[in-house]
């Protein structure tokens, strides 16, 4: 019992360490959000596009040295909380890949949101969250930690690819296309 507790502890650590790559999504997403709300009620699509792709450039540029330094030094990361953390820096590297779909998909969550789309977040959180918890049912026994880590990034990229998808066939732009201006 006390193996499975340190699995969990070990994974929970992981899975906040990755999502340091993500912590510029949050600062950007306090400030793009209103925006894009505000140019939706103006009818401003271009200048909604605009700010997107925007955005996700600036997150990229931030965020690809974090992700590099992540899936290169995963084991020196994890040992910083302890030695027999670094069991856990596989994991720590595919959740950060999941972490690095979430950035290079741009504020798909908040695009749907503030443009009256909040039914779809809303619909890909449920679809993610079943495609998580079922490939987790699969992959944990056979895998332990590092098929909970890709059930994780698995819903994690889903929920936010199938956003990239609503904001490409609501809104006509899509964000992983952050180099066209």
């Amino acid at each position: 019992m006390r193996a499975l507790i340190d699995r969990i502890i070990h994974l929970a650590t992981a899975q906040r360490t990755a999502m340091l790559t993500s912590f510029i999504l949050f600062a950007v997403n306090t400030i793009v959000a209103p925006k894009f709300a505000a140019m939706h009620a103006l009818g401003d699509i271009d200048g909604i596009r605009r700010t997107a792709l925007l955005s996700v450039r600036i997150m990229l540029l931030v965020s690809v040295p974090v992700t590099l330094f992540i899936l290169l030094f995963p084991e020196w990361l994890m040992s910083m909380f302890g030695e027999a953390f670094t069991a856990a820096a596989t994991a720590l590297m595919i959740m950060t890949i999941g972490q690095f779909v979430n950035i290079a998909t741009g504020s798909v969550g908040y695009l749907l949101s503030m443009t009256g789309n909040e039914t779809k977040v809303r619909d890909n959180v449920v679809i993610a969250g079943i495609l998580s918890v079922g490939l987790g049912i699969i992959l944990i026994p056979y895998f332990g930690v590092i098929g909970a880590a890709i059930a994780y990034a698995c819903g994690v990229a889903s929920q936010n690819l199938l956003g990239v998808y609503q904001v490409k066939k609501y809104l006509g732009f899509n964000t992983l296309c952050f180099w066209k201006a």
